[in-house]
């Protein structure tokens, strides 16, 4: 991860943006990351993730400059 914009956590692994369509697994004891995930819209990248949540098993996130939040399996 190359910024700091959002984290969240599920109490297992923290969950981390960078600005870019990445969302990233660390661990969070190592700070070592475990996965990349690629987040898309209709075969488009997503960019800009901020501000994590993490809420009943998902992880959410506000797109920067864009009115809608994403979930994993996102319809905006």
């Amino acid at each position: 991860m190359r910024d700091g914009w959002g984290l969240a956590t599920d109490g297992k692994v923290v969950f981390g943006s960078d600005g870019t369509s990445t969302l990233y697994q660390i661990d969070p004891e190592s700070h070592q990351v475990m996965r990349m995930v690629p987040v898309k819209y209709q075969d488009n990248d997503v960019r800009y993730l901020n501000e994590l949540e993490y809420i009943n098993g998902e992880v959410w996130a506000n797109a920067f400059k864009v009115s809608c939040l994403l979930p994993p399996s996102s319809k905006c």
